[in-house]
């Protein structure tokens, strides 16, 4: 199976997403912390993601 990196954009509407997603849960609920985290992490994957185009171009 052949996987395509996620852009910057992508990792952006990733986290828009989960945060979305993690809104129509009851807080403190197990499932909405984990996709706060995971969102969290797209966020800093799409930070990284734009630091090393904005230094390679």
């Amino acid at each position: 199976m052949c996987e395509q990196p996620l852009t910057a954009a992508q990792c952006d509407e990733v986290e828009k997403a989960m945060r979305e997603d993690a809104a129509a849960l009851p807080p403190g609920s197990p499932m909405r912390e984990k996709l706060l985290q995971m969102a969290n992490d797209y966020r800093l994957l799409a930070d990284f993601k734009k630091t090393v185009l904005r230094r390679v171009h």
